[in-house]
């Protein structure tokens, strides 16, 4: 299930929709690292993708290695410039932060 079908169940529909409904939202910071990888699909493949995945800064450092906190972004292909990804990626989050 979606996580937010248990919080749906713990704190019930009405103080989600009042809290959803309030003036005043608080907010909350998430600090993540931004990892960008070249990587293989093949052994002998010469041409790279590129992976861009976040994992919490706020985790210890095994917590951090552990491949379960890591979140996949996108990938992009080899022919494609980075600095297109990025700035697709830079738009999606930025709206992240309105």
């Amino acid at each position: 299930p979606i996580r937010g079908d248990f919080e749906v169940d713990y704190y019930g529909r009405e103080s989600i929709e009042v809290f959803a409904s309030t003036d005043e939202l608080l907010s909350m910071s998430l600090l993540f690292i931004l990892f960008i990888d070249d990587f293989g699909i093949y052994r002998n493949m010469y041409q790279a993708l590129k992976g861009f995945y976040i994992t919490p800064a706020t985790l210890g450092y095994e917590e951090r290695r552990k491949p379960s906190n890591e979140f996949m972004l996108t990938l992009g292909p080899y022919s494609a410039l980075i600095d297109d990804v990025i700035r697709n990626l830079e738009l999606g989050l930025s709206a992240l932060g309105k």
